[in-house]
């Protein structure tokens, strides 16, 4: 049972993590024709659906079909992975002032790529969250200069704007055969 589902735009994943998560060199072919077609996307600034990366690859005119065949079932593999969406979960939804949240990657642990899942989501979480507090705090830290610079004619602001933020993974590791 869940309160409510969980889902990642696309447009959220950067090239490099869509390499990573295929296992792909970004130097590579596949990596190459990839990283063009994820950046000509996001570059546009609008949110999009797999099905339109998909139609992107087809219609790359300088990869060859083997290259080509190759990004599309990864990509159709992720299709079947259930977190994509076009307009994925704001992360607002997921994280707020006093609430737990707990997202549960266990359905991924029995689904082939499992751990390329969890590492995806855990990553663009982690980085998401990093980014609005860093951003965050630096408006804090203005505000802080900026009241003390006009010490008696400014009131200062008590209540972050952006909560702080504790992540805890649990059953974060992988066994490695030996």
């Amino acid at each position: 049972p869940t309160d409510f589902p969980f889902s990642i735009r696309p447009l959220d994943v950067n090239p490099e993590d869509w390499c990573l998560s295929f296992e792909l060199s970004v130097n590579s072919a596949p990596g190459v024709l990839l990283t063009k077609a994820v950046q000509t996307l996001n570059n546009l600034g609008k949110s999009y659906s797999l099905e339109l990366l998909v139609q992107k690859i087809k219609e790359d005119t300088e990869a060859d079909q083997v290259t080509k065949s190759i990004i599309i079932n990864q990509l159709e593999k992720a299709q079947s992975w259930g977190i994509f969406s076009e307009q994925g979960t704001p992360l607002k939804d997921l994280v707020s002032s006093g609430q737990v949240t707990v997202l549960d990657m266990s359905p991924y642990a029995t689904m082939p790529s499992g751990w390329a899942i969890k590492a995806l989501v855990v990553g663009l979480i982690s980085r998401n969250l990093f980014n609005q507090r860093l951003l965050a705090r630096k408006t804090e830290e203005f505000k802080t200069l900026d009241a003390a610079m006009h010490y008696f004619t400014k009131k200062t602001e008590e209540k972050m704007a952006e909560p702080l933020v504790w992540l805890v993974l649990d059953e974060a590791h992988e066994l490695l055969p030996k």
